[in-house]
């Protein structure tokens, strides 16, 4: 299998992801061309080099699934898939994007889980 390496520029150069219950090629394309690394080992979110540049990308329908489920233990920053897209308009639009734009980024968190008590699905800080 032929992989495009990740562009050395881009609003997501710098950064990894990983990816669950998603169209993991499309998705790979567009953080690739972004300049974002797609990554697979789940293991990695243990390593410094990874610590403060992975995001996990996934669906809301996706919350029971183990890999949301490790992600969202191990306080990976976890993102709807559909911010990618977002950030790559607001690149093309503007030529310029920000991975932690506070709008687009709050409007993408996934939840971490069901609180019972409440019945609220819960965000990350």
């Amino acid at each position: 299998q032929h992989r495009s390496p990740p562009s050395n520029q881009g609003p997501l150069s710098g950064f990894y992801f990983l990816m669950s219950g998603v169209d993991k090629v499309k998705l790979s394309r567009e953080v690739k061309r972004l300049g974002g690394e797609p990554i697979e080992n789940f293991s990695l979110i243990q390593q410094e080099k990874y610590r403060t540049k992975i995001f996990f990308l996934s669906d809301y329908g996706n919350w029971r699934n183990p890999k949301y489920i490790v992600a969202a233990s191990m306080g990976v920053p976890m993102l709807h898939h559909n911010w990618v897209a977002d950030i790559s308009k607001e690149h093309k639009d503007h030529g310029m994007a920000k991975v932690f734009s506070s709008d687009l980024y709050s409007r993408h968190r996934l939840p971490t889980g069901l609180d019972i008590s409440t019945g609220v699905f819960a965000l990350q800080r």
